[in-house]
């Protein structure tokens, strides 16, 4: 987030008016959406770090850390050109991404009856992912899902 702020910063400061609305709204609006991402991600993670410290459910550290990695993952060759990330760590990725897909998922039930998430919310995939898996759901849309059936 710092990178891409004084990336951004530094670009803006030499505009004015018309110019920096033409800057963040054409030329750089992926570098202004970057950082909106970026600051986004960041104050998600703060604010989940802080819910552990106070949760009675431990799997909260097991989802924060599988939302930090999966996002490490969408921007692997960010990290990898930043250094942030080196190549052994970006080879066990993969691996460390299902390990905690593995152990997040059989505590989901719990999690859906302690954040008392309405059954309507969920979706179907929810309720027997195995079932629900079976046959092609084109991206889990369920309107494509009911008009593919209708072909």
């Amino acid at each position: 987030e710092t990178s891409l702020m004084t990336t951004l910063a530094t670009m803006s400061a030499k505009l004015s008016g018309a110019d920096l609305y033409a800057s963040w709204m054409r030329r750089d609006a992926n570098l202004v959406q970057s950082v909106s991402l970026a600051f986004t991600e960041r104050l998600t993670f703060e604010q989940t770090v802080l819910a552990e410290q106070t949760s009675a459910i431990p799997v909260l550290a097991d989802i924060r850390s599988l939302v930090a990695l999966s996002f490490v993952a969408e921007n692997l060759a960010w990290f990898l050109v930043q250094g942030a990330v080196s190549a052994k760590m970006a080879e066990a990725l993969d691996g460390e991404v299902e390990a905690l897909c593995a152990r997040v998922t059989t505590q989901m039930p719990h999690v859906v009856e302690a954040f008392a998430i309405p059954e309507k919310l969920l979706p179907p995939i929810a309720h027997d992912w195995v079932a629900y898996n079976e046959h092609d759901n084109l991206g889990q849309s369920p309107h494509l899902a009911m008009t593919a059936s209708k072909l």
